[in-house]
């Protein structure tokens, strides 16, 4: 190999180098953003603990389970005191409380059709992919239910906020005193007890709650802050909130495997994935929920047993009175 094509071979080799880094690196971000350590929870009344999230989807497609299919409240059998159950089935959230463009459900048969169907409607409203049909078994001849809903948002701040240091923005005293317009104070009780609601140029409205950690749910939280009375965010006053970029993902193992009562349904899978991003110029929230159902009766089959205690009748088709009839009572009889 002659020597003046080194330089040309170890920068290639460098090059190649780097882009399997960037390869691994990317995928294994990724894989980074899927938070362990955090909860989802179910409802809005759901015990929190440390560092929960909620969002709505789940709950839309339990109502419509409760509501279109079972047409009561669900009770599992063995299970009847199931908390989470008895949490959804008191619907602390439903399609009465949210705008009809913020989100996307359907559910029935899972037939490849109903996997299109809900893939295009969820690209015509949001413009979105799934990223969980493809967790479902669908196929022609299914006999499996599923149940489906997608919340999908985007919202932009009145104005940018500044970007400051160690991941946040916010307003500081170097910012200007426009951006004093993107937050309504709540309350400001003391130092660690406050509330503020951020501005967004759509009907969006972000809340920040402090010194509440003695509630026991996200509802009791909400419904203890007057969301109505506001003053002004002062020249003075600053402000700095974390950025964030996270998804998670979510199976209820409570609610699966388990029979419901007085139907034909088993809860077989579920799924909810949760995907937020927050910055100085606004945030996105992007929700799916997914939860299959067996038919029990169609699941272990019917057995037809003819070989005692049965008629037998020929006929020809298209007549209307059989030429042969036989009963049987006894088989030992006919052998």
């Amino acid at each position: 190999m002659k020597k003046e094509y080194l330089p040309t071979i170890l920068i290639i080799v460098l090059l190649l180098g780097l882009l399997i880094y960037y390869y691994v690196f990317y995928n294994s971000r990724e894989e980074d953003i899927d938070l362990k350590e955090v909860n989802v929870v179910p409802t809005l009344i759901s015990d929190l603990k440390s560092d929960s999230v909620w969002c709505a989807p789940f709950q839309l497609i339990w109502n419509d389970l409760k509501n279109d299919l079972i047409k009561k409240d669900v009770v599992f059998i063995n299970d009847e005191n199931n908390q989470t159950v008895l949490d959804l089935n008191k619907e602390t959230f439903t399609v009465n409380d949210i705008s009809d463009n913020y989100y996307y459900k359907k559910h029935g048969v899972m037939t490849l059709d109903l996997k299109k169907e809900i893939e295009k409607g969820i690209q015509d409203k949001f413009r979105e992919k799934s990223d969980i049909l493809d967790q479902f078994d669908f196929s022609e001849n299914s006999t499996n239910y599923l149940l489906y809903a997608m919340l999908y948002r985007k919202f932009e701040f009145t104005n940018p906020f500044d970007k400051l240091e160690n991941d946040t923005f916010g307003i500081d005293s170097d910012s200007s005193n426009d951006l004093n317009n993107n937050v309504k104070v709540l309350y400001y009780n003391d130092y660690n007890n406050y509330a503020v609601k951020l501005e967004t140029k759509d009907n969006d409205e972000v809340i920040l709650v402090k010194g509440m950690n003695d509630r026991n749910n996200f509802q009791e939280i909400y419904n203890n802050i007057n969301t109505n009375n506001y003053s002004d965010f002062q020249n003075e006053d600053t402000i700095s909130i974390n950025n964030f970029d996270f998804k998670l993902k979510v199976n209820y193992q409570e609610l699966e495997n388990k029979e419901i009562k007085d139907s034909d349904f088993i809860i077989s899978k579920t799924i909810q994935t949760i995907n937020f991003t927050l910055d100085n110029t606004g945030g996105k929230v992007k929700s799916e929920a997914g939860m299959t159902m067996k038919n029990t009766a169609i699941m272990e089959g019917r057995h037809f047993n003819f070989t005692n205690n049965y008629v037998l009748f020929l006929k020809e088709k298209n007549r209307n009175i059989p030429y042969y009839a036989m009963k049987i009572d006894n088989i030992e009889n006919f052998k």
